[in-house]
Order: structure tokens, then sequence, then C-alpha cells
């Protein structure tokens, strides 16, 4: 898993045609919004939507365990 900083506004680019980007920060909560832009054919889904047990769902469970740590 690789971990980056980001600032508002600020971008990541996976695969030269998937955006992320830093939207919105709610401070000392911990949440965040996250603008992404990517070409229709791509399939964004929120983890906690994956059916539980799911090899998705287990991997969302992971990297929340990592970032609660």
């Amino acid at each position: 898993m690789l971990v980056l900083k980001r600032d508002l506004g600020e971008a990541i680019v996976l695969d030269g045609e998937i955006f992320l980007s830093v939207f919105k920060s709610e401070g000392k909560e911990g949440r965040c919004s996250i603008a992404l832009d990517a070409p229709n054919q791509v399939k964004i889904f929120r983890g906690e939507l994956y059916p539980e047990g799911s090899p998705q769902w287990k991997k969302c469970q992971w990297m929340r365990a990592k970032a609660l740590k």
C-alpha cells in the first residue's frame, strides 16, 4: 500500500487517466472529500458497499485498520 500526503486541490494520477484530488478537509474529524475523475468504463464504488466477506470488502477492512492505527 502506498500512502501519500496531499494538500487541498493537489492531485494523484493513476495510469495517466484517473485523477484523485483532495476536495475538502474537515480538520480534526479526520474526514475529507475526494474528487474523482475517470473514464466512463472505470467503475467506482465505496468500499463499504461490497458484500461482507468479499475480497474487495476484506481489502477495504484491512486498509481501514491500517489507517486507524
